[in-house]
């Protein structure tokens, strides 16, 4: 079945038209050209030709990666998010202070209340 606007193509090569819905080049292609370009996703399997099962390094990789779970590592008992109130202008003054010790604020304010309970003599 040929199309009027196919009429230079051989018979089996009929091409799919500009469908708006099908992503460029994709709407342009015969429908062998089409076949061609999709076959490597017709596998039995489904798995690509390069693939290969993981040696015994990267088995160990991932399943430490799976069990580690996802978001930052926790460090120390983990983090709690607190709001708090302080004087204006002092946030800036903390934020030139991190970026000088090369901290960040939470870091920096937390080393601040860790030398004010050492000092107050609470563990």
């Amino acid at each position: 079945m040929m199309k009027k606007n196919a009429k230079h193509l051989s018979k089996n090569a009929t091409r799919t038209g500009a469908n708006p819905e099908v992503p460029s080049p994709y709407n342009k292609m015969t429908e062998a050209e089409l076949k061609n370009e999709f076959a490597k996703y017709d596998a039995e399997n489904g798995v690509d030709a390069d693939a290969r099962p993981l040696n015994a390094a990267e088995r160990a990789m991932h399943v430490k990666a799976a069990c580690r779970g996802r978001g930052r590592p926790v460090v120390g008992e983990g983090a709690e998010k607190i709001r708090i109130s302080i004087e204006r202008g002092l946030p800036e003054r903390v934020d030139e202070l991190a970026r000088r010790e090369s901290i960040s604020r939470s870091q920096l304010i937390a080393d601040g209340l860790l030398l004010k309970l050492a000092a107050a003599g609470s563990t």
